[in-house]
């Protein structure tokens, strides 16, 4: 069996549990929602189904805390509009409560349920669970094979010779080997400043008015390096709307984009690197007869069956 390491986009899971309204009406016998909380523990025991064939030794459960750092870099970052703002604060008669606090009620008990798993929960308030996904990507796990785990565009760009990316809802994986065939650009680092260009995501406006996806996916494609000179240099031998990257605002709004989106140059304090580092050496481990009594807590009746037959918690012992 492969070793390997699972980095999870925790956001994803919670987010994609909160958008299933069947899931609104999941209460247990004391009447707690629990319907993210099922969502998360559902897309987690199909992921660990999934990697059967990996010695997985350490799965991470990533999450976002607080507002972005990125905003001091750009204030209108992830920007929601009234719209999107009524629909996250607005009462829902069927919760009882608006989505935005079931989000919030229910991420705390995601956090706090999941360590009984073996399953490590990390977070830190002002940094996005894909900046925590760049800094686990970095350190050594002893040679086994790091997984993402995300639909997240943001994250392909952490590929690398030792890193894949498994996308949940498609179910296959970006390698530096496919990497081109799949996104139809050369490599991650391309795929970064290719991101920076077009924007779109998190609100991040694209550098070059009416400079879509497939010119930005050509241009990135035909440069020497992600440099400055080198765009320049493109830019010199272009007509019409392209010879915009010479001009200095589109380098201003590209410089800032950079610093939006590129993963690999966001800095951790000391103490949150030292506390990752002595949670990642303790070994994977899990207590069935606590596992059984949080899924009897929350009555998951459907999940006792995977816990009783050990299905998929010898993989990880």
């Amino acid at each position: 069996m492969k070793p390997a390491v699972l980095l999870v986009d925790g956001d994803m899971f919670l987010h994609r549990s909160l958008h299933i309204k069947s899931l609104y009406n999941f209460t247990n016998s004391s009447g707690e929602r629990t319907g993210i909380l099922y969502g998360v523990l559902n897309s987690l025991f199909k992921l660990l189904d999934t990697f059967q064939g990996y010695e997985v030794t350490n799965i991470c459960f990533l999450l976002t805390t607080g507002k972005s750092f990125r905003l001091s870099i750009d204030e209108n970052y992830k920007f929601k509009s009234q719209k999107d703002q009524t629909t996250w604060t607005e009462v829902l008669p069927e919760l009882g409560m608006s989505r935005g606090e079931y989000y919030k009620r229910q991420k705390e008990l995601v956090k706090t349920i999941l360590p009984t798993f073996g399953i490590k929960v990390f977070w830190r308030p002002s940094f996005e669970a894909d900046d925590i996904a760049a800094f686990l990507s970095k350190l050594d796990f002893q040679g086994k094979r790091k997984i993402l785990i995300s639909d997240d565009y943001d994250w392909c760009h952490l590929v690398s010779p030792e890193i894949d990316l498994f996308r949940f809802t498609k179910e296959d994986f970006i390698t530096l080997e496919n990497f081109e065939e799949i996104l139809g650009i050369k490599s991650p680092e391309l795929h970064c400043l290719y991101l920076s260009i077009i924007g779109g995501h998190d609100n991040i406006p694209g550098v070059l008015r009416g400079f879509g996806e497939v010119s930005a996916r050509k241009m990135v494609n035909s440069l020497k390096d992600t440099t400055l000179p080198s765009i320049l240099e493109w830019a010199e031998q272009q007509s019409g709307k392209a010879r915009g990257f010479l001009e200095e605002e589109v380098h201003k709004r590209l410089e800032m984009n950079l610093k939006l989106v590129n993963l690999h140059g966001v800095q951790f304090d000391t103490e949150f690197r030292r506390d990752i580092k002595s949670q990642l050496l303790e070994k994977y481990s899990y207590n069935t007869e606590e596992m059984m009594k949080t899924i009897r807590k929350y009555d998951f009746k459907s999940f006792v069956k995977i816990i009783d037959t050990a299905k998929l918690f010898p993989l990880f012992s």
